[in-house]
């Protein structure tokens, strides 16, 4: 297995990945590869981003993407997207692919690594397990501006 970094014509193959990951349990969500393709090509498209794909055989089996924020102390990676194509998980790539992803963000002078994912879900178990923590000064918020369908 390679760790790359993702290219723009990665992101295609990525949406494909992405929408057979979360499409599946335990997520079960509907994501059509053209929402898929919209959602990462913002993401690829941000200034600060950094992406990773692991391949085996010239197929990507997953791949992590986020983007570098600045704050008054130095640079944070805020990590946005991390799948793996079901038949590879829990084999220890998604934690090799964060390690991977660790190392790089360190060259680059970055302090901190954050993101969202659904409390008590496979998912907080996974980043957990990779030394991630629930903050204690931080809540998400959100606000509905239309009723949800």
């Amino acid at each position: 297995m390679k760790y790359e970094a993702i290219q723009v014509d990665d992101v295609t193959t990525c949406a494909e990945v992405f929408a057979e990951v979360f499409n599946n349990p335990p997520w079960d969500e509907d994501w059509p590869v053209s929402s898929a393709l919209s959602r990462l090509t913002q993401i690829a498209g941000a200034p600060g981003f950094v992406g990773l794909k692991v391949v085996s055989d010239g197929r990507i089996l997953g791949f992590v993407m986020g983007y570098t924020e600045s704050f008054d102390t130095g640079s944070d990676f805020y990590l946005k997207e991390m799948c793996i194509i079901p038949e590879m998980q829990r084999q220890g790539i998604g934690t090799a692919l964060l390690d991977e992803l660790r190392i790089r963000l360190i060259a680059a002078g970055v302090r901190k690594v954050y993101l969202l994912t659904s409390r008590d879900g496979p998912a907080a178990r996974f980043y957990e397990k990779n030394g991630f923590y629930t903050s204690e000064k931080m809540v998400m918020m959100g606000h509905w501006l239309r009723p949800k369908e």
